[in-house]
């Protein structure tokens, strides 16, 4: 009797184990690729090899004449990513610059987009 419990057990075990995966396998499949994220609004991007989700080699900077042909063709908009931390002692993020914002489908909510000090006001700022 006990050999019949062991053997019943097990099997039950086995086939619960084996349907719970392939239930969690089966709800990856219906999952739609979320397409791209950062760059979506952008018509081109160029990027250093790696970019596809492979560590890149740093610096993972594109070659002078690259960027001088893709300047040349048009306007660019650099995106130069940098650390940030938020906390110390926490776990870093990337940013990454207000002039490529525009290409990730960002939406200002509330207040303007930053803009560049003109001498007239670093002056006024500069006497006070």
């Amino acid at each position: 009797m006990t050999v019949f419990v062991g053997a019943f057990l097990a099997l039950a075990l086995g086939t619960t184990m084996i349907g719970t995966m392939t239930l969690t396998v089966a709800a990856t499949f219906g999952t739609p690729h979320p397409g791209p994220q950062r760059f979506k609004e952008a018509r081109v991007v160029v990027a250093p090899q790696g970019f596809e989700g492979r560590a890149m080699k740093a610096p993972a900077v594109l070659p002078a004449e690259v960027v001088t042909k893709v300047t040349a063709s048009g306007k660019a908009t650099p995106d130069r990513s940098f650390p940030v931390r938020l906390n110390p002692g926490s776990g870093g993020t990337t940013g990454h610059p207000w002039s490529s914002a525009a290409f990730a489908g960002y939406h200002l909510l509330a207040g303007r987009a930053p803009q560049a000090r003109t001498r007239s006001s670093s002056a006024a700022a500069s006497r006070r």
